[in-house]
């Protein structure tokens, strides 16, 4: 139970039949148990963006450990029971990713004052380069935080037809959608990218390889 929710119940004299129930539906623009968070400078940066902090206007009313005066804003909050995207994590500080351990282990965190546990049941899904994975996973210092993650690899695509949906896909959302296109581009630029991805095999020449993919796209 959230402490804005504790507070309740003490005021209704412990009468759960005093709550009301809101439906609501997940919202992007709303930030509706669907949140975003990026890393940012390191300097500047810490835990409020994941956990929430006191509103300042609120204080002229409430004390600064009171639930009511404290802003829900985190990315944590707003993803509750919902899913919460986390973009480049392993580039944010560390020391903002503390909050992320007991929220996946235990299902509630910390805020930044006094008040009770904030409760959280959702999906972390982050991602992040390959490279800077393995630099966070070498690291003895976050061995806490690898046995709460679960890989997810995504290969690139080696498929021509679908790299072209791809190329299409980010035309038709761009400043380019009704530019002049001259025939066969599109399909030479994602014959070059997938060809640049290859490797050498093992039992077969990249030239056979080459071959079976004109034929198959």
């Amino acid at each position: 139970m959230s402490p804005w929710a504790a507070k309740r119940l003490h005021e209704f004299g412990g009468d759960i039949t005093k709550f009301r129930v809101v439906k609501v539906w997940p919202s992007i623009l709303e930030q509706i148990a669907i949140a975003k968070t990026e890393p940012g400078d390191e300097n500047n940066q810490d835990i409020s963006a994941l956990v929430g902090k006191v509103d300042i206007r609120k204080l002229e009313h409430h004390a600064q450990n009171d639930p009511d005066a404290y802003g829900y804003s985190g990315a944590l909050c707003r993803a509750n029971q919902g899913i919460m995207e986390f973009v480049e994590m392993f580039k944010a500080p560390i020391k903002v990713l503390h909050p992320l351990l007991t929220a996946t282990q235990e299902g509630n965190y910390n805020g930044t004052e006094g008040i009770s546990a904030l409760p959280f049941n959702g999906i972390i899904l982050a991602h992040s380069n390959e490279s800077e994975w393995v630099t966070f996973r070498n690291n003895k210092n976050n061995e806490a935080f690898l046995d709460r993650v679960y890989i997810v690899k995504v290969p690139y695509c080696l498929r021509i037809s679908e790299e072209i949906k791809i190329y299409e896909k980010l035309l038709n959302h761009s400043e380019l959608a009704h530019a002049p296109c001259a025939p066969g581009t599109l399909e030479t630029l994602s014959r070059f990218s997938i060809l640049s991805r290859l490797k050498e095999p093992e039992n077969s020449s990249i030239y056979s390889k080459c071959a079976f993919m004109t034929v198959k796209a």
